[in-house]
């Protein structure tokens, strides 16, 4: 009896190319079995891809000693990236059981580059009027996809906040295979306040099917209220004070000031009223302040007086009325008593005043042709010799008309 042994020389190996290509964009499946009959179930496991553009699918396979000649394949997917260069990525399939433990096959896949650049969304910047109506900021594929492209957005505060300026909104911009434009509506808050520009942003984020170019849109409000201005009213009497009113034309987001001081006019300062200055503040939201100007008054004051309020430096607004005039009425009535002694006074001072004017004439000797030279020294003479002789204003103006016909002098006029 003969024995015969047969040695098997079948070697454990995995059978798959040594390399595949696969278009940027695109799949390639990647054949596997084995050399040789296994003992038993073997599992073919796949590593190297993580973190490059190559997606895997499945990542295992699991032969038989019945399957163990039939390819299964693993569907390799590439993204596309940024560059435009190919990417080479280092595949390995390591084997597990059956006779196949450790035995392992490399196997290097190139993503070629398609020359395009890589599917991207942007969303836009928008400037807006405050119109009450939304705004449409434009979101953007960069070329057009045969993909269905899903981004998500946001709205958050900047300046402008919700909802006193801008309506908040989340959502999902979709472009359809194909289409490239897209728009996220925001809603505008046409409000009465005079704010200058504010801002909100949209944010796009989580993007499918594409990468995002340029993620956040500034979407900037430009208010219709116009600026702000303040003015001044002339002022109103009441009660020993004058009062002028400074006006907004629009309440204001911001805080506001401005400075102030009074002027004279024939109305004086400490005599006729109190001399003011200072700082009128407005709190956002306020339209109107009041400037109080005391009255001074004595007994003698009944004429109608002016004096002026100016406004001079401000904040966050214009000054379009810089000027207000007050009026300081003149009494209701004037007493005997009150009117006697403002006569007196006026007549007292007049009198003198000619008198005065007079005197100095006569004793400058200025006018020297009214008399002759021996009149006048004898006029002089009783003047300055007699000294409770005051001349009268006739005497005066009669200058020297010298009599002794009473046997003294006399001056007459």
């Amino acid at each position: 009896m003969v024995a015969v042994t047969i040695t098997d020389n079948d070697i454990a190996a995995i059978t798959a190319p040594a390399s595949v290509v696969v278009p940027e964009g695109s799949s390639t499946n990647l054949p596997v079995a084995l050399s040789a009959q296994p003992t038993g179930t073997v599992t073919v496991t796949v590593a190297g891809h993580a973190g490059t553009d190559l997606t895997l699918n499945p990542v295992a396979l699991t032969f038989t000693p019945t399957n163990w000649n039939v390819e299964q394949s693993i569907v390799l997917t590439a993204a596309e990236d940024e560059d435009l260069t190919d990417d080479v990525v280092a595949l390995t399939l390591t084997a597990s059981g059956g006779g196949y433990t450790g035995v392992r096959h490399a196997v290097a896949v190139t993503i070629t580059d398609n020359g395009l650049a890589p599917l991207s969304v942007s969303i836009h910047d928008l400037t807006r009027r405050e119109d009450g109506k939304a705004a449409q900021l434009r979101v953007e594929l960069n070329r057009p996809s045969d993909k269905v492209v899903m981004v998500q957005y946001a709205t958050s505060d900047g300046t402008a906040e919700a909802p006193s300026d801008y309506v908040s909104s989340q959502g999902f911009v979709v472009f359809s295979r194909n289409a490239t434009k897209g728009v996220i509506s925001v809603g505008i808050v046409d409000d009465a306040v005079a704010e200058g520009e504010e801002q909100l942003s949209v944010t796009l984020s989580k993007p499918r099917s594409a990468i995002i170019q340029r993620a956040v849109g500034m979407l900037t409000i430009v208010d219709d209220d116009g600026g702000v201005t303040l003015r001044v009213e002339d002022g109103v009497e009441s009660a020993e004070v004058i009062r002028f009113t400074v006006h907004l034309s629009a309440p204001s987001s911001e805080p506001v000031s401005v400075s102030y001081r009074t002027r004279d006019g024939t109305a004086k300062a400490g005599e006729d009223y109190r001399a003011v200055a200072g700082m009128l503040e407005f709190l956002p939201g306020a339209v109107a302040a009041t400037i109080a100007v005391p009255l001074l008054r004595d007994n003698l004051d009944w004429r109608q007086e002016t004096f002026t309020v100016h406004l001079e430096q401000s904040t966050h607004a214009q000054i379009a009325k810089a000027v207000a005039v007050a009026t300081i009425r003149e009494a209701g009535s004037v007493t005997r008593n009150v009117l006697a002694a403002y006569t007196a006074r006026f007549v007292r001072t007049s009198s003198v005043h000619v008198v005065e004017a007079l005197q100095e004439r006569v004793q400058s000797r200025v006018d020297a042709s009214v008399c002759a030279a021996g009149d006048r020294a004898d006029l002089m003479r009783l003047w300055q010799t007699v000294s409770n002789w005051r001349p009268s204003l006739g005497e005066l103006l009669g200058g020297c008309h010298v009599s002794r016909s009473t046997g003294g002098f006399g001056v007459w006029g």
